[in-house]
């Protein structure tokens, strides 16, 4: 979400963010967070930044959400053309038998 939102530079590190989660989170095996410690997890980061919360907040808000990144397969005629299929997965008009 950090990164989302463009708050990562040299004051702020992923690690940082991560000791921050451990901080606020109330168990150690706890793997998520309620909205009270998500607030003071944005705070800790406000002063990590050395900016007012509402900056860190409004730079949150205007992300828009998360973003995702993937990669698109380009297209393999030996996967996709079905025809060049050989032994059992060969259509069965084209298996030699």
């Amino acid at each position: 979400m950090v990164r989302d939102a463009g708050l990562l530079d040299k004051l702020l590190t992923m690690t940082e963010v991560d000791l921050i989660f451990t901080r606020v989170k109330t168990s150690s095996s706890q793997r998520r967070i309620a909205y009270a410690q998500f607030l003071e997890a944005l705070g800790h980061v406000a002063v990590r930044k050395a900016q007012p919360a509402a900056v860190v907040v409004d730079k949150l808000v205007s992300a828009g959400g998360p973003q995702f990144y993937g990669t698109i397969a380009e297209a393999n005629k030996f996967h996709d053309d079905k025809s060049l299929y050989t032994g059992m997965h060969a259509p069965e008009e084209d298996r030699e038998e």
